[in-house]
């Protein structure tokens, strides 16, 4: 692939994916313990949801590209071959991944919450159906972690696709 406005869009999105998991780890590690208020681990959460849905989303037009994959209309579809075919080749064990989609499932019932409150330690997630989401310090912690092993997993692997070009 030529050095192209396509391979700046790829990077300009892992760029700002990084900065998701950096400014999660400051609200929680710096941000948290001074103003001790729950409600800012949601914040992290939600922050950490735009960096892995924007690196999955990344990923997947990458490998599309390449004509690795297909693509589809539905999302889901899109996710499920996410989980199927790339992360592996991304480097992510199946641990790893089943992290990163609860990463992403937190991710929606906290966009898509009415009601949410905080319990000593974490936050609840209420979603429609009365079922309740907990987050806490080492829930966003774990998040952090795979969210910053798939960016170096990805610069990797798509530093690795230019020199074979």
């Amino acid at each position: 692939m030529e050095s192209t406005g396509i391979e700046k869009k790829f990077v300009d999105a892992l760029v700002e994916a990084e900065r998701s998991w950096q400014s999660a780890e400051h609200v929680v590690k710096v941000i948290m313990p001074v103003v001790k208020d729950q409600k800012l681990l949601l914040r992290a959460l939600e922050t950490l949801y735009k960096g892995a849905v924007s690196t999955v989303s990344t990923i997947l037009k990458y490998e599309y590209l390449f004509k690795h994959i297909t693509l589809y209309k539905d999302s889901d579809k899109n996710l499920d071959t996410f989980f199927k075919k790339c992360a592996p080749k991304y480097g992510l064990s199946i641990e790893e991944r089943e992290l990163l989609k609860r990463l992403i499932i937190f991710g929606k019932k906290h966009k898509e919450s009415g009601f949410e409150f905080s319990r000593v330690g974490k936050m609840v997630i209420l979603d429609d159906n009365l079922t309740t989401t907990e987050v806490n310090r080492q829930t966003i912690d774990d998040f952090i972690l795979i969210l910053r092993k798939l960016l170096m997993n990805t610069r990797n692997v798509f530093v690795r696709t230019r020199k074979h070009e």
